[in-house]
């Protein structure tokens, strides 16, 4: 009986230990594997500039270095949209925008984007940040109604998973994409106009990735990551992801020290229980052997009692961790699943592996019986 309490008190702790480090493992990988994606939220092309003059030096010394680039120009407008016609109920309240649904969004022409093709009647929305996103649960169709002097209604037919502009200028919110037309007079309606510190967006990409860190070095001696305005500044997505992963690395290694230490201690400790439990079979063993049980029916034993051992606290730390990580994965990064995949996955490898140890070492035990 008493051995019955000590095993399920063992297998108890050991469930919680795991839950913990599967859990923090998982967040402190969310918030690794998140820096590139949420990088490229944020800056969507290598290099975003908003200046001609200073876009045209930086594209010249590319040239000189024999560097090949793809330069894309987009300008874009400011006015006030409502895009809650084509929202489901209640997924906007967290923004407050009930009352007075217009929202000031950037509006840029369809002739600006690559291999995308908009009719005069329709609207395509790009992503927004993650954290906005989470809030807005978009229908599959509806209206979007652009307050200008003379109300435009566009049919909205899709929601891309990139951003065109960077999400300085879009203060993370999605970018409407129209017509050239709808564009065009939008573009003649002052009045409607809301005032935007950079109307134009030079985005700079390198054609071949390698060079992307000689084209930063570049950027960094032409002092073109200095502050540009009231807020806004050049920027450059490889300095960004590095800021990104610097201002998160204290908490990654915490978490994942912590996790790794948990994840091998609890192995550890249900391994070596399983040893001293071996050691004390052994008697049991030759009991066994006695009563006429064959090496390969107590193998089988060895091997469902194992799996109860191993499998049970597997499997609900796992399922505790799931948990744990779903109700606060959003705040460190924007995937969750690939990420805590992968983690369970190296967890219940390393527990597998433990599990085949004691089951070796019990044959070993009933061999020498």
């Amino acid at each position: 009986m008493f051995r019955m309490q000590s095993q399920a008190l063992l297998l108890t702790v050991i469930t919680i230990v795991s839950a913990f480090a599967v859990g923090l493992s998982s967040l402190a990988y969310i918030s690794y594997y998140s820096a590139e994606k949420s990088t490229e939220e944020m800056v969507p092309d290598h290099f975003s500039l908003f200046n001609e003059d200073d876009a045209k030096l930086f594209i010249d010394r590319l040239e000189d270095e024999g560097i090949p680039y793809r330069k894309k120009e987009i300008n874009s407008l400011k006015i006030l949209v409502d895009i809650t016609p084509v929202l489901k109920e209640g997924s906007y309240e967290q923004l407050d925008i009930s009352e007075q649904p217009e929202l000031p969004l950037m509006i840029i022409s369809a002739k600006q984007v690559q291999d995308l093709h908009v009719k005069e009647d329709e609207v395509i929305l790009t992503a927004a940040a993650d954290p906005i996103k989470q809030m807005l649960d978009f229908k599959e169709t509806g209206e979007v109604i652009i307050h200008a002097s003379e109300q435009v209604k566009l049919n909205y037919v899709d929601l891309l998973d990139r951003s065109e502009l960077n999400q300085r200028i879009t203060n993370g919110f999605p970018s409407l994409i129209v017509h050239e037309t709808i564009y065009k007079r939008l573009a003649q309606d002052e009045t409607s106009l809301l005032e935007h510190e950079f109307p134009l967006y030079i985005g700079i990409n390198m054609k071949k990735k390698h060079q992307v860190v000689q084209a930063n070095d570049i950027f960094h001696q032409l002092n073109l990551d200095k502050w540009t305005g009231v807020w806004a500044g050049f920027e450059s997505q490889l300095e960004v992801k590095e800021d990104n992963i610097r201002t998160m690395g204290l908490f990654i290694f915490i978490t994942g020290f912590l996790g790794l230490t948990f994840l091998v201690t609890s192995s550890c400790i249900l391994y070596f229980k399983q040893i001293d439990e071996a050691e004390e079979s052994s008697d049991s063993y030759m009991i066994f052997k006695k009563l006429g049980f064959t090496e390969d029916e107590m193998i089988i034993g060895i091997r469902r009692r194992q799996l109860f051992n191993f499998g049970l606290p597997l499997i609900l730390s796992l399922l505790h961790s799931y948990f744990l990580v779903k109700s606060g994965w959003f705040i460190f990064g924007q995937e969750m699943w690939i990420p805590m995949f992968i983690v369970m996955s190296i967890y219940t490898i390393l527990y597998c592996i433990f599990g085949l140890l004691a089951t070796h070492y019990h044959k070993i035990v009933m061999r020498k019986v």
